[in-house]
């Protein structure tokens, strides 16, 4: 697998190779899968775009997974959403904890077996309470299902289908929320115990999604002020980078 650089020496928040590889697949997407709505809108977290889900539970993220299935224009296509089974607390005690304690993935997709074959995303019921990690999650779950209807021959190397899968998640408008989860450090207190945590979610670095969601609000003319109310401060900063390179 090509392991990318995480710096430029040109002033660009990412290497020559990340833009070639990134210019290359997008416009291999614009011409291979297309996207129904022109221009494709910067999608944010507010009331132009979601509507207030569900409290909690399957029917919070179903609520969630079909506002981002009609974002994406997929209305009509089916697909099942279900729950993953519930993930392993690491701390088994006030102050124990389990290591390298096995991790579900945020979200998957696949085919049933079943005589009558049917498209099915999982999640991860942890995500449930984090709506802007759910709509990741279904942008790039969902994008896998663009891209299995996809037969047109791929350009990049089959151990690189889940960064071209993030890139069309991007394409289609949910930059914003890739980048904002793709990396997150929380501190946690429980009264008895407390300490922090990481978690990290989809394929491309932090560097590259913000360079994809330059060149995506670039190629519509997008405000960076929109950009700005919604990104973390310090991807703000290489969004700005990204753009004057």
């Amino acid at each position: 697998m090509r392991v990318f650089g995480l710096f430029s020496k040109s002033g660009n928040i990412v290497d020559q190779e990340q833009v070639d590889w990134i210019i290359e697949q997008s416009a291999w997407l614009d011409i291979n899968v297309g996207f129904p709505n022109e221009p494709v809108p910067l999608i944010t977290p507010t009331e132009q775009f979601f509507s207030r889900p569900p409290s909690d539970g399957h029917a919070r993220a179903l609520h969630v997974f079909e506002e981002v299935k009609a974002l994406m224009g997929l209305q009509k296509w089916p697909c099942v959403l279900e729950a993953q089974e519930d993930e392993i607390d690491p701390r088994v005690g006030d102050l124990m904890l389990v290591q390298n304690a096995p991790q579900s993935p945020l979200g998957t997709f696949g085919l049933t077996d079943e005589t009558e074959v049917q498209i099915v995303i999982a999640y991860s019921p942890g995500s449930v309470e984090n709506i802007h990690t759910l709509i990741a999650t279904f942008a790039h779950e969902l994008s896998h299902y663009v891209l299995a209807g996809c037969e047109k021959p791929r350009t990049c190397p089959a151990d690189l289908e889940e960064h071209l899968t993030d890139l069309l998640a991007i394409k289609s408008g949910f930059g914003l929320f890739l980048a904002n989860t793709s990396f997150n450090f929380a501190q946690y207190s429980d009264g008895v115990s407390q300490g922090w945590r990481t978690s990290a979610q989809g394929y491309l670095t932090e560097h590259e999604i913000v360079f994809a969601l330059s060149v995506f609000m670039s190629k519509y003319d997008h405000d960076l002020a929109i950009a700005k109310t919604y990104l973390k401060p310090h991807l703000f900063k290489l969004l700005k980078r990204a753009c004057r390179a």
